[in-house]
């Protein structure tokens, strides 16, 4: 019987490579492999959408395959493919190059990369999403703490979002936007030991409010929020059937837990140009209840900070000051020629075009270099540059520094493209790595000596890899048992 099956699961994988013509199998669980296609999904390679929502609901169903934390979730939220035929490139890449990949491409639960890409495919808060071009150079933020990071730091420096910790959430000021969520909002749950009033760090899950139900009486005190979520890494796939009936039971100060040990952390609220939540008004609905319902169980908690909370804030606390230092952005210039765009290329509408012949006909190699003004208090564990326009230039060299400028050169892998299908539109990535992933930098220069091109290369993305501290995400986080849930 399972040879039968087994048989018959390879038979589609070929059939789905013969048709799709993606290339060979690489990795295990690429687009072209049986294991991929044996967890075959509705999900969405390139969604879109007016809001953030629509982005998601796209991607429902898409799942691991047999590899875990692997399949499309993989190489589309945390990698950021979008299309079947650029993941089985990266896969081939990663088979080629498993060395050079592994420290960067790790699989691992994909949560918050999950809402991340959603962020990034929806444009919101900024173009790349999450990607700021002032201090967060990369569109996915890995891991919850990351993302609660993002949100902490744009609040406190007048950026595009606002972190709302769920005490200031409270049924008698009841705002949404202000302090408690809208649709869309980004949700943190995690450890909290109910016996001391303190919320730990592990186990940790992101997701995605889809919709609301506030009920309220006619003195405006509310007395249920309904709200819908959507998320991955949700029994390995993404969904949207988790329901619960009041947000403030699931605080510290109400009775309930998520997996018996979680509870609400916090919000994220994305702000557009002027300050104003974004959000989708036709997900929120109020419904006023005459007679009253009974006040739902909540009392005021003072929470305390465990020890992580207080290393956190002065973390936090560094991010800010350099974030108000480098109000303009980071620096880039070019020892030869004019040829740099406005902007870093971030994988969206910025591309820098390197001509064969300027790099060729200097007398001395082309260098450009980033000052990021200070050392950034997030240790930056190297680069992801994207080359396409089908061409990776080879015997080029990237280098880093700190405030101290004694610049070390970093491991650039000499990738090829000889035997990989691939497409002028595809960005090529390539992983580079500055050591062991506490590098605190400031200066980076990327040099092409005279022979470092061939024909015309385009860098389409450049994107910093920053090493937030250990994922403390769960997982796998279980799918929501199904129950009966009151009107």
């Amino acid at each position: 019987m399972k040879k039968s099956i087994f048989i018959t699961l390879f038979t589609i994988g070929l059939l789905y490579y013969q048709a799709c013509d993606l290339g060979p199998c690489c990795n295990h669980d690429s687009p072209a492999c049986p294991c991929f296609v044996s967890n075959t999904n509705p999900g969405a390679w390139d969604p879109s959408g007016t809001w953030i929502q629509d982005v998601a609901n796209q991607t429902l169903g898409t799942r691991e395959s047999c590899e875990p934390n692997g399949g499309q979730p993989y190489y589309q939220m945390v990698l950021g493919m979008n299309s079947p035929e650029h993941a089985n490139i990266a896969a081939c890449l990663l088979d080629r190059f498993d060395e050079a990949f592994d420290s960067t491409w790790d699989r691992s639960p994909w949560c918050s990369e999950a809402v991340s890409y959603w962020h990034r495919e929806a444009e919101i808060p900024y173009e790349t999403g999450y990607r700021n071009s002032k201090w967060h150079l990369d569109w996915n933020l890995i891991g919850s703490k990351s993302i609660r990071n993002f949100y902490q730091a744009e609040e406190e420096t007048g950026g595009r979002g606002r972190w709302i910790d769920v005490a200031e959430m409270t049924p008698y000021d009841f705002r949404p936007g202000i302090n408690a969520p809208v649709p869309g909002a980004y949700m943190r749950i995690t450890y909290y030991n109910n016996s001391v009033d303190t919320f730990g760090s592990q186990n940790s899950h992101s997701l995605m409010v889809d919709s609301m139900t506030v009920y309220q009486d006619i003195t405006g005190r509310v007395h249920r929020v309904r709200a819908r979520f959507l998320e991955g890494n949700s029994g390995n796939r993404v969904t949207n059937s988790r329901i619960i009936d009041s947000l403030f039971a699931f605080t510290p100060g109400g009775t309930r837990f998520f997996s018996s040990t979680r509870k609400i952390y916090g919000f994220g609220i994305d702000l557009d140009q002027y300050g104003y939540p974004i959000y989708d008004p036709g997900r929120i609905d109020t419904v006023f209840v005459d007679p009253p319902l009974a006040p739902v169980t909540w009392r005021r908690v003072n929470i305390r900070r465990s020890h992580e909370e207080i290393y956190h804030a002065s973390k936090l606390k560094e991010l800010i000051t350099y974030i108000k230092l480098i109000s303009s952005g980071p620096k880039v210039t070019a020892t030869v020629g004019n040829f740099v765009e406005k902007g870093i290329p971030d994988g969206h509408h910025i591309n820098w075009i390197i001509p064969v012949n300027l790099v060729k006909q200097s007398p001395s190699p082309l260098a450009i270099n980033f000052d990021l003004l200070d050392e950034h208090p997030i240790p930056i564990r190297g680069l992801t540059l994207d080359w396409s326009n089908a061409y990776v230039p080879t015997g080029y060299h990237v280098f880093w520094a700190g405030k101290d400028k004694k610049f070390r050169e970093a491991k650039v892998p000499q990738i090829t493209l000889d035997g990989l299908k691939s497409s002028p539109t595809m960005g090529i990535p390539v992983p580079v790595n500055f050591g062991n992933g506490m590098e605190k930098v400031r200066y980076i220069k990327i040099v092409f000596p005279q022979n470092a091109i061939r024909k015309d290369a385009v860098l389409s993305g450049i994107h910093f890899k920053y090493n937030w501290g250990p994922d403390d995400d769960a997982e796998e986080h279980p799918l929501p048992k199904k129950k009966k849930l009151k009107p």
